[in-house]
């Protein structure tokens, strides 16, 4: 008997079946899996759409603001404005890091599932199989393998490039537009 925090716990004597033999526990598993695999993918999409948002309003709003003034109120307010974009490049590079990061768990999660779906017999159907379901038909399929080959960074190549890719890439874009935006600022400043 064991006894944590004034509670008792009976030992069980007979051995745990694993999820794996169990069908109705593995169903379970499997139902717990795709909601964070669709949340996963939820949560990478919104935080696209909100850092999209953020660093757009960061590095175009002094562009904005300078060409609707005179040439001596825009250098005036020069000054402000480098902040405003080195926040941008800044959050740029923010959002490449933790959307590049989320897509590491969304594979990750992807992969339990394709392991899932194997031990459910559904890759054991040739007419079922699809392109994502085959990779689990593969006899060596492993989640930490599947990981290594979904990484999100591919190729830059646009025809065979991965949405994800192209994805992280406009962050890449944002951070380098941000800082021309900066050195632009900084030498019409010191003219």
């Amino acid at each position: 008997m064991d006894i944590h925090c004034g509670m008792q716990f009976e030992a069980k004597a007979e051995p745990a079946a694993t999820i794996f033999e169990d069908r109705t526990s593995l169903l379970t598993y499997y139902g717990i899996q795709a909601a964070e695999f669709r949340m996963r993918h939820d949560a990478i999409f919104s935080q696209i759409k909100h850092y999209n948002w953020l660093v757009s309003l960061l590095l175009a709003s002094p562009i904005s603001l300078a060409v609707g003034h005179q040439w001596d109120t825009a250098r005036r307010l020069l000054p402000y404005f480098v902040p405003i974009q080195l926040i941008g490049c800044l959050f740029s590079v923010v959002a490449f890091f933790v959307v590049r990061r989320e897509y590491l768990f969304f594979s990750e999660c992807e992969g339990r599932l394709l392991y899932l779906e194997r031990e459910l017999g559904l890759a054991a159907r040739p007419g079922f199989l699809d392109v994502r379901l085959s990779k689990a038909s593969e006899p060596d399929f492993t989640v930490a393998k599947y990981r290594e080959q979904e990484q999100p960074l591919g190729t830059f190549w646009p025809p065979k490039a991965r949405i994800r890719t192209l994805f992280l890439a406009e962050f890449l874009v944002f951070g380098l537009v941000g800082l021309a935006e900066v050195i632009i600022s900084l030498s019409l400043l010191f003219r």
